[in-house]
């Protein structure tokens, strides 16, 4: 889950970045970052339903867990937004 909020973060800030600086550059990292935290994401909630499965994890936790992991991932879906817009304006 750590992995998952650095990158989302990393979005965030970048596309922040991005659309104060007019950059493509960093609305690329975006991109590049989104398609990480979606990887991320698919994998993090792969290993939760087989933590569930087994059993090793409290199903009210698991709920919490699985908030969190689609808030983060919708951060970095809305940083993403960003730096298309970015991307468009610049090649207007």
């Amino acid at each position: 889950m750590k992995e998952m909020l650095e990158v989302c973060s990393d979005s965030f800030t970048y596309a922040v970045e991005a659309f104060e600086e007019n950059s493509a550059e960093k609305a690329l990292k975006v991109i590049e970052k989104e398609r990480s935290a979606d990887d991320l994401e698919i994998r993090l909630r792969a290993d939760h339903m087989q933590r569930l499965a087994n059993k090793q994890c409290d199903t009210e936790a698991g709920i919490v867990f699985l908030d969190a992991l689609v808030g983060l991932e919708r951060i970095s879906d809305h940083s993403r937004n960003i730096a298309e817009e970015v991307l468009s304006a610049s090649n207007k």
